[in-house]
């Protein structure tokens, strides 16, 4: 019989949390570059524009609040800093879809009012 793979106290095995950090470090330097590049449509441009600036940022800074999660988790060994942490990247993406709702419409009543 083979050895087990050795778990972790979350019941993961360390493999797998070696992958998926691996994957969300490379998932947080995709974020970052793509949002950097699209940094010139953070003010100006159309609805559409504002948006994929805005969905970059936000995985960005979602990616980071992520990994401090993690790190919290692991350290205090408590579920909540992943419950705070979730919650506050819902309430960052629904503000910026209110955001991108209120440019749409704002550019639909410019289109239509002249």
């Amino acid at each position: 019989m083979g050895e087990s793979p050795t778990t972790t106290d979350c019941g993961c095995h360390a493999d797998e949390k070696r992958a998926a950090s691996g994957l969300g470090g490379a998932g947080l330097i995709v974020n970052i570059s793509a949002a950097l590049a699209l940094m010139r449509f953070r003010e100006g441009g159309d609805a559409n524009a504002r948006a994929i600036w805005l969905f970059s940022r936000n995985d960005a800074l979602a990616n980071v609040a992520v990994i401090i999660a993690a790190g919290l988790v692991a350290w205090l060994k408590t579920a909540w800093p992943d419950l705070v942490v979730a919650a506050i990247v819902a309430l960052l993406f629904l503000h910026s879809a209110w955001e991108i709702i209120r440019a749409a419409l704002a550019e639909l009543r410019q289109r239509y009012s002249a």
